[in-house]
């Protein structure tokens, strides 16, 4: 559990220091729902998806990533 929470905080901190995120986003920018067949969605602004796009990057370029699917 470090690894995928302190790894991520460590990355986006450093990212923020290196100037690369500079975008604020305030509040919160996500919304969730379910579908009708019972799986989430999650919405969420175009700043705010960019940010998850940059971090998803480097994290996998450390070997951490995610796999999608259904339980």
């Amino acid at each position: 559990m470090a690894l995928t929470v302190g790894l991520p905080c460590g990355i986006a901190t450093q990212l923020v220091l290196d100037g690369e995120i500079k975008t604020k986003v305030r509040g919160c920018t996500s919304y969730f729902g379910r579908r009708a067949d019972g799986s989430m969605y999650a919405g969420s602004s175009k700043e705010a998806m960019d940010m998850c796009e940059l971090l998803r990057m480097k994290l996998a370029e450390e070997g951490v990533g995610y796999v999608k699917g259904k339980l």
